[in-house]
């Protein structure tokens, strides 16, 4: 996401003083992530792997991954039974509207209750921003990255593991 503006994406940019859906999107993830990374010394970005291991090519090195914003929350939700029901009625809430900019302010305001709770280490901000992105062209595509959140945040997102009792 972050490298799409290039000689042929031009059209991407604003050309006037009202922002794009892409600078929008953009600087919401840049800020994001500036709040996270704020008084930490570690690197608090880490891109989701989309790849298994051993489908690397030699070339490829791993990183230390990271989690998408709503299963970083999930995380501190599983974790502190004092945060669940307040977190839970902010997600919700951010789950059941199409505005974004009231989303936006939701995302800032769930980013500082993830950074408080240092939990997690590290969260994809790139995921967010393409999400962000998609979430404002319509209703539908808004009711889309919202399933596809809430998904993250309400479903199991670990690996179900099947046992062979052969």
């Amino acid at each position: 996401m972050f490298q799409a503006v290039g000689k042929n994406n031009q059209h991407l940019l604003s050309t006037s003083n009202v922002p794009s859906r892409f600078e929008i999107a953009i600087y919401t993830a840049l800020h994001c992530y500036a709040m996270f990374q704020q008084g930490s010394d570690a690197f608090v970005f880490g891109r989701i792997p989309y790849k298994k291991e051993d489908q690397l090519n030699e070339n490829e090195q791993v990183e230390e991954k990271g989690v998408s914003l709503f299963t970083a929350l999930k995380q501190i939700k599983d974790n502190d039974d004092k945060i669940k029901t307040a977190l839970d009625r902010r997600v919700t809430a951010l789950l059941a509207t199409t505005n974004a900019a009231s989303a936006i302010n939701s995302i800032n305001h769930l980013v500082n209750i993830l950074k408080g709770k240092n939990l997690v280490k590290k969260v994809d901000f790139a995921q967010l921003a393409a999400d962000l992105y998609s979430f404002q062209y319509s209703s539908q595509q808004a009711r889309a990255v919202a399933l596809k959140w809430g998904r993250d945040y309400y479903w199991n997102v670990y690996q179900l593991e099947t046992t062979d009792k052969d």
